[in-house]
This record gives C-alpha cells, structure tokens and sequence, in this order.
C-alpha cells in the first residue's frame, strides 16, 4: 500500500487544519511526521478540544487505502509460482483419479470424440498419466518434462474442437456447450504451463 504519497496527499489538501495533539491514542506528530488531521467541523473540533485528541477522518482512510491495495506488496513472485504449481497438480491429480475410479465426468465427452479412450483400462491408464503429471509438477528435478509432455496432452484435449465439433458448439459457432467451457478452459491450462516452463530461465544477455 502506498502510504507515504497518500498521507502526502493529505498534507497538501489539508495545509491549514490542526495538528495532531500528542496524547491522540498513540499517534503523533513525532511518530509520523507527515501526518495532519483532516478538517472537522467547529463543533467537532470544539468536543475534541478538551479531551487533546485528533480523528483524522477514518472513512476517508479507509476509503483512500482500499483503492490503493497493491497486492504484489502481499504475494511475492515465489509465493504465486508456488501456488500456479499446486494448483495445476491438485487440478490434474483430481481429474486422474475420478479417472481411474471411473467416475470421470468426461467420458461421454470421450465416446463422441476417442471412444477408445471412455472405457477401462484405457480410461483408467489417461487417469495414471495424469496422476504422475501431478505428481512430477511438485519435483524440481522433472518439473520442465512434466509440464512439456502436459502441454502435448493439453493440446491432445483441445483437438476434440477438430474432431466432434458438433458437441462444442451449439446450435451453431461461437455458443458453447457445457462440454466446449471444459475444453476451452484447456488455453487456460496451457498458458499456466508456459509460464511455469520460461519462470526459471535466466534471461540472454544483450550483445
């Protein structure tokens, strides 16, 4: 949050209101400099006089620092590709297991696109593949081929657009099904994947 420009900003609207006494719960002119009361009215000031305080207008503050919420002063650059990281690992971790106990959602999705793919064990081995992709996304070692060979198996999902678009668009391109939303969502996929894949390069340096 910024705080020094917004108290700044107060000062320079506020050049001819009183100052903040130094009993005023803690908070004076010594400890933050900067800080000046906002004007009140007469009878405010009045009630206020005799007991040596100071409200700087507290709606106005908040209202202020709210919109000047910085959330990358809150989640650090590790911290969000940490969390991109379990995220895609518990996604593909869920999927594959409702794979393998064949209780997967998609597989009349599959019988109109790769019918092979919607009965045991085939539906049950693409469930164990992406349990290992979620499991190989949490090891630093295999973290570059996992999400390489999840990209390929993203893009394999996608080209049910080319195969069974009927079932995608309805009654015609661009309306989605609830089935093209669930392929769609695959960009999303792939662009998290990306961006774990080049977070870690160095960059080339400049000739």
């Amino acid at each position: 949050m910024r705080v020094k420009p917004l108290l700044t900003h107060w000062n320079a609207g506020n050049a001819g209101a009183p100052a903040c006494n130094a009993g005023s719960s803690g908070v004076t002119r010594s400890s933050i400099p900067e800080l000046e009361c906002l004007p009140r009215s007469s009878a405010s000031r009045r009630t206020l006089a005799g007991e040596g305080a100071c409200a700087p207008g507290r709606a106005a503050f908040f209202s202020v620092a709210l919109r000047d919420i910085d959330l990358s002063n809150i989640l650090s650059q590790g911290s969000a590709h940490k969390l991109l990281t379990w995220s895609l690992s518990l996604t593909f971790f869920w999927f594959g297991l409702l794979k393998v106990i064949n209780m997967s959602p998609v597989v009349g999705l599959l019988r109109h696109s790769f019918a092979f793919f919607a009965h045991q064990p085939f539906l049950g081995l693409l469930g164990l593949f992406e349990i290992l992709i979620s499991v190989g996304l949490l090891i630093p070692r295999i973290r570059k081929i996992t999400i390489s060979l999840t990209i390929l198996h993203l893009f394999g999902t996608i080209s049910v657009i080319c195969v069974a678009p009927n079932i995608l668009f309805a009654p015609y391109f661009p309306v989605l099904t609830m089935e093209g939303e669930f392929i769609l969502k695959n960009f999303i996929l792939i662009s998290a994947c990306l961006m774990l894949l080049f977070s870690n390069r160095e960059p080339a340096p400049v000739s």
